[in-house]
């Protein structure tokens, strides 16, 4: 239900001309995929993703990803599924945002992702060293530039919770169908009070 949603979101607010063969959104499902590798914006589930990222015929396909949403973090730490998150959270190399309304410990997961950020940013400064030496050996110029990566990891904190549900009461009168608002605190009672 909530990819969906997300889908419906997307689409609702972003309009865009794209060439032949690339779709805005795409979904990948366990039960459905449609545009999965040809979207500007993939919404998906985290065991999908997970698939995704593990499959050697779509590296190609992981390197082009620029930015991650996660959200419902918080189950990281839950029984099950939990593997799964640590997995994707391990293994995303772009920027990403993690979202939660449930996190009991956020300093806990900033510190644990700051540390997997830091095995990151070793191994790249590994690889691009190994590559400098291996083209200058080659060709005897230094290497060219290489893209700037960030590794930071922040912590933002947000106390306020927003909610856009609307509440309406579904009437039939001489056979039309209306719709009134009705606010939450109408069906209060002084025993709620």
């Amino acid at each position: 239900a909530l990819v969906n949603q997300v889908v419906a979101t997307v689409i609702s607010q972003f309009n865009k001309d794209l060439p032949n063969g690339i779709a805005l959104c795409g979904v990948f499902t366990r039960d459905y995929r449609t545009d999965a590798l040809n979207s500007q914006v993939l919404v998906t589930v985290p065991q999908c993703l997970e698939i995704l990222l593990l499959c050697p015929h779509r590296q190609e396909w992981v390197k082009r990803i620029k930015y991650v949403i996660f959200d419902e973090v918080h189950c990281l730490g839950g029984e099950i599924g939990a593997e799964t998150w640590d997995h994707i959270l391990s293994m995303i190399r772009c920027p990403f945002l993690a979202l939660s309304a449930t996190i009991s410990n956020p300093e806990h997961l900033t510190a644990w992702l700051q540390s997997v950020k830091r095995y990151w940013q070793l191994n790249d400064e590994r690889e691009m060293r190994d590559e400098a030496e291996l083209t200058q050996k080659r060709t005897k110029k230094k290497p060219g530039k290489t893209e700037r990566r960030s590794y930071n990891v922040r912590l933002v904190q947000y106390d306020k919770r927003y909610n856009d549900l609307e509440k309406y009461i579904c009437s039939v009168n001489d056979s039309d169908f209306t719709f009134e608002h009705y606010h939450p605190c109408a069906s209060m009672t002084i025993d709620h009070v």
